[in-house]
């Protein structure tokens, strides 16, 4: 039988990194109609550094290779063909790697893929403009929870994450994605959710996902989730590996554990006014 022509959804699902996005992920890719892939990192690959370049839509020099590498990461290398070979725009390689998404899922008689790549909040302008009919899942979560843990990976896993951050970067890092957010909430094809609401109530969360995404829930989603995790978590990645068991409600926050009193006192002064606007806004979860 010859796969689907219909037109495939394009979500992202987006939030500052350690916000528990991997869970999401693991979740929505349980669903039968979906389809999903480790990081892609699509847009930090292909828009270039430099501003003004960045700015007249000239593709990054090392697209590309980029491109070219991760999909030999997830064991598709042959599919390297199908990216142009010397782009001048970094659209050229947008519309080509989309394509080759749609392909894959397609070709397993899915209705949508899900890219989670945290980091593409700061990319929404640059996804639609060059993406067809794109949705953004946004997953925010308590601000100290995400910078204690964020802190935490990075002093672990340093060189897998660039360096070790402080705790004003991470302060700052959650700062910048969460306002990003926050600007987008009103949106159509914008869905805030908290993370809370979907360690506290995965079902009744993903249902309301589910039809922001245009599919019925499927109970699979809420517990089988963990079998999904491996097939979208690189070997790369080992501080995923949570996600690969149970949804554990009672897992404590980090926050106390890996600061000092003064610590929190000083993190919770320099968050106390966004997490009063993330407490004030309207929408789901």
């Amino acid at each position: 039988m010859e796969p689907s022509t219909q037109a495939i959804g394009h979500i992202f699902l987006v939030g500052c990194p350690r916000s528990g996005t991997t869970l999401l992920q693991s979740m929505l890719a349980t669903h039968s109609q979906v389809n999903s892939f480790p990081e892609t990192h699509l847009f930090r690959n292909i828009v270039p550094h430099n501003a003004r370049a960045a700015k007249l839509g000239i593709a990054s020099r090392y697209a590309h290779r980029r491109l070219s590498a991760y999909l030999g990461e997830i064991g598709r290398p042959e599919l390297g063909a199908r990216l142009p070979r010397r782009a001048l725009f970094y659209r050229q390689y947008a519309a080509a790697f989309v394509a080759i998404l749609d392909t894959l899922t397609r070709t397993q008689g899915q209705q949508l893929w899900v890219e989670k790549t945290p980091k593409h909040v700061q990319y929404i302008d640059e996804i639609s403009a060059t993406v067809a009919r794109p949705r953004f899942l946004h997953l925010v979560r308590d601000g100290a929870d995400v910078i204690a843990s964020l802190y935490d990976v990075t002093h672990r896993h340093p060189d897998e994450w660039n360096g070790a951050r402080t705790i004003d970067q991470c302060i700052a890092r959650w700062r910048h994605d969460l306002t990003i957010s926050l600007a987008h909430q009103h949106e159509p094809n914008h869905l805030l959710v908290r993370y809370e609401s979907l360690v506290a109530e995965p079902a009744a969360l993903l249902n309301k996902i589910c039809d922001f995404m245009g599919i019925g829930y499927e109970d699979d989603m809420s517990s089988k989730f963990g079998q999904t995790a491996a097939g979208i978590m690189l070997d790369s990645e080992p501080w995923k590996a949570p996600n690969l068991g149970e949804l554990n409600v009672k897992s404590k926050s980090k926050f106390s554990t890996v600061f000092s009193a003064g610590e929190q006192t000083y993190i919770k002064s320099a968050i106390h006014d966004i997490m009063t606007a993330l407490a004030n806004r309207s929408g789901t979860g």
